[in-house]
């Protein structure tokens, strides 16, 4: 250890104070390592005497000030200092003991504190005299910061842009950038930038937001010369589905499909029909789709607010619906049988004795298909209303008809007052002839080709006189189309007669049988329903209607039912047919639009009545061609993948194609009943397109209407560099003219290369699979181009384009003269200043050009001899005008003169700047405030507050720190910290204020006592859940000592409460479980002759 400096107090004030300096030095001595703690000098008070002394290895003679060293090891000094500051601030913020004392801990009273140890090349910084000020100095300074904010080539300004994914700055919005390992609570300006001040070459930063007190969105970069840092954060908004059906009324429990970022999610519709969508990026692309009806899609682009969205879904609304029916003249029909057809089912029922028929419950807007039964032509067509429906159907009735029985004897005459009864079709029916011999009897009674049997009695008299009953049986075959039968009563033959015929009559026997045909489909074997099914069979009798030994073919249809089965009844055959054709086959089979069969063929007489025959069917096939096209222009799209996915009765067919030359794909075999599920189209360079759930038969008709497949050509960004040809720097203001080839079809766009120096061309919305081709010009450069044609989706890709790929030149014209915009303070190089170059040449003509300067505040022109050149330069609002420095020049001294003749330095505006210093907790202004103010690293005035408001006068692009400081409060060196005037000009007052926070009274108060008195005081302990104690003594007379949470009169919580006592003791409070800073101490006194006393302990003093 050797002695470095010593201070006298006569003329140093000790900000640390009443802390101990030896204790503080010693207490980091535990908690910083070796390096750090080398860069404070150890005290050691004698007296009015302090004693600065370093513990690191060396010697006095080896001790340098800091003002005498050569330039570059000043930039090595500042680098270190930074970073040993940074480290050592990072490793003391976790004590909260330093917390108060973490600002004052680096003020030195005047630069000469800071002692630099020189040892070979090492150079070691040591604070002497740290945490005091010098009392004798009316202009305070902060050397440290202005040590750290030095410019030097080691370091650059850095500036971080934040903006939204919108493409919209982001304003005044809290980050957190971490920088030398230590992190900081930030926030960017109104345009969206925040400017971190000078940071040391090839160091890294990070800035991120935070979210449930975690880093999100974090950006890491490495400070550059003129490095630009783009921060982009996503702006958060919310979106609002509202589902309704076709009449605009809420659904719930609808599931929609929302699609983010390219990952679908499924969202149910609340009671209300309402979907909140949260934590969506705006400017991104939200498509909303309803699950079950993938047609029904919706595509917006989320807004910062009011994103309302309406998705209109189709719910069907049921109403029951009945029927009555009436004839003409108004009377209900009973038990009619009536067919009624909806959504291509079809149904029966019969009505009740009022002609009523309840329906069911059908889809309101739909309609509903009414006849009789027997009478298909005179339907009537309903359509559902919401609510009770009753459908009215009016039949005309024809006047009633009867059929006409005959009775005549022998001889052909009638037979009046006959007796007979009838049996046909499970029915009985006894009538009596009338006088002519006739029955008359309602066809209704009648079934068409049923055997109506006969029994007559007939009073005859006998024999011996008296009147006799004789029986007589007779039949006939029932035909719609014969209303008139006679029965004549033929003579007996002799029975023995019947013995001869006995044998041949029983091939006349006739029989029935009952065949069931069930239709299913071949492959999923379900059924198939309304299906024509035809039976055919030949059906042979020795007599029939008149004829013998007749052999009829009969083909007979019947329609499937709704379990698949059509049922064929009464199929006639005889003893006859059975013996003799028992071998003839029967063949079944089915055709209709949507399926077909094969012939089943069997033998007719080996089926069993009731038997269940089943039917296979295929679908019928057809063939759809779709087309696909470019969006943009409707051309054909050649070599596109078509796939398509059909489907019928759970069968899923697919297939996949390559569209030719016209764009168009024909696929063979689709179900012609069936339902498309999906057509989709791909296409390289495209977006998909879609046709979903629709008919085949919907899809029929028109190509361009019905199966057209539009695919959306993707467009990307592309951005190019023009820069010179001679000394390879960007070219500003450049005009670019981009050819594009789409498809054949060319295109031009004219572009202007960024102003703020890169030279960076950009185009938003270029077809990936288009070809481009780049040419440029620029005042005073020949034009130039990039060689060849370019496919964009290459030239986007960063692996075969880089960025030197996509840079190109231009020459510039002979006698060119390269001009500098520089900052006339800092003399640093101005990108995009405009240059208004006139040149007057040998003629007098004159041209007038706007040229801007690049990133390294370059131009460029180019001259003839006896050209006379002026130049205004601009830079608007921040600079003044120069229009002095390039006045009617010749150009061609100016090309062969020194450089500096062409440097044209701008002068930055000055801004005065309203500060104020405040209470940070009552907001109230504070004055005589004692403050440091550097400008640029310069300490400049005042350095007092006065009234609590103050001015500073300063460039507008210069940056400005202040630290603030009073007795009785902490300091500030945070608020204004490395801030640019321009944006503190033009920012809100609350920006410039700042506050200071009355500094904790000291644990170590003076004791208090007392007698025959109570007491209540409040203290502020300065941090939450510290420990201390409270020394006291009640004396001979008992006092009681309460100790509470909170200040006085607030009713805080007890920490301690030991009773009407004694004597003196120590008691140990924790302020762990107060939700304050702030405890209350009072002493209720006892009777007269009473004394007490207590005072504060802590560990730390």
């Amino acid at each position: 250890m050797f002695r470095i400096a010593e201070s006298r107090s006569n003329n140093i004030e000790f900000l640390l104070r009443p802390r101990n300096y030896t204790q503080v030095y010693n207490r980091l001595k535990m908690l910083l390592s070796v390096d750090q703690l080398a860069f404070f000098a150890r005290p050691d008070v004698q007296g009015e005497v302090t004693l600065w002394s370093s513990e690191t290895a060396g010697s006095y003679q080896m001790i340098r000030e800091y003002a005498s060293l050569a330039e570059d090891e000043k930039d090595r000094v500042a680098d270190t200092v930074e970073e040993q500051k940074a480290a050592i601030v990072a490793a003391l913020s976790k004590y909260p003991e330093f917390e108060p004392i973490l600002t004052t801990l680096f003020i030195l009273p005047d630069p000469t504190a800071l002692k630099v140890l020189k040892s070979g090349e090492q150079l070691t910084p040591i604070l002497t005299q740290w945490g005091s000020k010098n009392t004798e100095v009316t202009i305070e300074s902060d050397p440290i910061t202005a040590l750290i904010n030095r410019p030097r080539s080691t370091t650059a300004i850095v500036t971080v842009e934040v903006i939204y994914t919108d493409g919209e700055p982001a304003a005044s919005k809290d980050l957190w950038v971490e920088y030398l390992s230590a992190e900081s609570k930030e926030r960017t300006n109104k345009d969206g930038l925040y400017h971190r001040g000078r940071c040391k070459l090839n160091t890294t930063f990070k800035v991120y937001d935070r979210q449930d007190n975690q880093p999100l969105y974090i950006h890491e970069f490495t400070v550059v010369p003129d490095g630009k840092y783009i921060v982009l954060l996503p702006y958060l908004t919310t979106a609002n589905i509202k589902v309704v059906d076709q009449k605009n009324r809420p659904v719930s429990g609808v599931e929609v499909q929302v699609t983010f970022n390219e990952i679908p999610q499924i969202e149910i519709s609340d009671k209300t029909g309402q979907i909140v969508l949260k934590n969506l990026e705006a400017g991104q692309i939200v498509v909303i789709t309803e699950k079950d009806n993938l047609e029904n899609t919706l595509t917006y682009k989320l807004k910062r607010d009011k994103n309302e969205y309406v998705l209109k879904v189709y719910r069907p609304v049921m109403a029951e619906a009945s029927l009555r029916v009436i004839d003409q003249e108004g009377n209900p029909q009973s038990n009619l049988s009536v067919s009624y057809h909806y959504e291509g089912v079809e149904k029966e029922g019969k009505t009740d004795g009022e002609g009523a028929l309840w329906l069911g419950s059908f889809e309101a807007g739909k309609e509903v298909k009414v006849y009789p039964k027997n009478r298909p032509d005179t339907f009537k067509v309903f359509r559902v209303e919401e609510g009770q429906n009753e459908f009215i159907l009016e039949v005309f009735n024809e006047p009633p008809k009867f059929v006409k029985v005959n009775l005549i004897d022998y001889d052909k005459e009638p037979i009046p007052d006959a007796s007979v009864g009838f049996k046909h079709n499970g029915q009985e029916l006894q009538s009596t002839t009338d006088a002519a011999g006739t029955f008359t009897i309602p066809l209704e009674w009648f079934k068409d080709w049923e055997k109506v049997k006969a029994t007559i009695d007939i009073k005859v008299k006998g024999k011996k006189g008296k009147e006799e009953t004789k029986r007589f049986n007779d039949s006939f075959i029932f035909k719609a189309d014969q209303l008139e039968y006679t029965i004549q009563l033929k003579k007996k033959k002799p029975w023995w007669l019947l013995l001869f015929l006995l044998l041949p009559l029983l091939l006349l026997i006739r029989l029935e049988k009952d065949i069931h045909v069930k239709t299913v489909d071949a492959k999923s074997q379900g059924v198939i329903r309304g299906a024509e099914v035809t039976f055919a069979y030949t059906k042979a009798f020795v007599y029939d209607d008149g004829h013998f030994f007749t052999n009829d073919s009969l083909s007979l249809r019947q329609k499937s039912d709704s379990s698949g089965v059509a049922s064929f009844l009464h199929l006639e055959y005889s003893v006859y047919s059975w013996i003799f054709k028992h071998w003839s086959k029967a063949q079944i089979w089915s055709l209709d639009g949507c399926y077909a069969s094969d012939t089943l063929r069997t033998t007719f007489h080996e089926l069993s009545s009731g038997d269940t025959l089943r039917l296979s069917m295929t679908p019928v096939m057809v063939s759809l061609d779709f087309k696909a096209v470019d969006k943009a222009d409707q051309a054909a799209l050649p070599q596109t993948k078509i796939s398509i996915i059909a489907e019928l009765s759970g069968i899923t067919y697919t297939d996949t194609a390559t569209s030719a030359s016209d764009g168009r794909v024909v696929f063979y075999r689709l179900p012609k009943c069936g339902r498309i599920l999906s057509v989709r189209g791909e296409h390289e360079g495209y977006f998909p397109d879609s046709i979903v759930n629709k008919n085949v038969v919907v899809l029929a008709g028109s190509i361009g209407l019905n199966r057209l497949l539009q695919l959306q050509p993707i467009r990307k960004p592309i951005s190019f560099f023009v820069v010179d040809c001679i000394t390879q720097k960007p070219i500003a203001g450049a005009v670019a003219e981009i050819e594009f080839d789409f498809n054949g079809i060319k295109s031009k766009s004219l572009i202007q290369t960024n102003t703020d120096g890169l030279g960076k061309g950009t185009y938003d919305e270029a077809y990936v699979i288009a070809l481009i081709h780049l040419q440029a010009s620029a005042p005073y450069y020949q034009d130039g181009e990039l060689p060849g044609q370019h496919l964009v989706q290459d030239f986007i890709d960063p692996v075969k384009f880089p960025k030197e790929k996509r840079t190109f030149c231009l020459q510039p014209k002979p006698n060119p003269i390269e001009f500098k915009n520089i900052d006339e303070r800092t003399q640093q190089p101005l990108a995009g200043v405009k240059n208004i170059v006139k040149i007057v040449n040998a003629a007098g003509a004159e041209r007038t050009e706007i040229i801007e300067s690049n990133t390294d505040g370059n131009f460029t022109i180019s001259v003839n001899t006896g050209d006379q050149v002026s130049i205004v330069s601009q830079l608007q609002p921040d600079y003044e005008d120069n229009s002095t420095k390039i006045q009617n020049k010749d150009g061609m001294g100016l090309v062969n003169g020194p450089p500096e003749d062409r440097i044209i330095p701008l002068k930055p505006k000055e801004v005065e700047v309203l500060f104020r210093t405040i209470d940070g907790n009552s907001g109230q202004i504070l004055p005589n405030t004692d403050l440091v103010v550097s400008v640029d690293g310069q300490v400049v005035p005042p350095t007092n507050s006065g009234t609590g408001e103050f001015k500073v006068k300063m460039p507008v692009n210069a940056f400005i720190s202040i630290v603030a400081s009073k007795a009785g409060y902490g300091s500030n060196d945070t608020k204004v910290n490395n801030q640019l005037a321009k944006f503190l000009q033009t920012s809100t007052q609350d920006a410039r204020d700042i506050p200071l926070r009355i500094v904790p009274k000291p644990c170590i108060e003076p004791q208090e006592s007392g007698q025959d008195i109570d007491f209540e005081q409040s203290y502020d302990m300065g941090t939450q859940n510290k420990r201390f104690q409270i020394e006291y003594n009640m004396f001979s007379v008992p006092d009681q000592l309460v100790v509470y949470c909170g200040k006085q009169g607030e009713n805080g919580k007890i920490i301690f409460n030991q009773g009407m006592v004694t004597g003196q003791g120590i008691i140990d409070v924790d302020l762990a479980g107060c939700n304050s800073t702030w405890i209350t101490v009072k002493v209720n006194a006892g009777p007269n002759g009473t004394e007490w006393r207590f005072n504060f302990i802590c560990p730390n003093n």
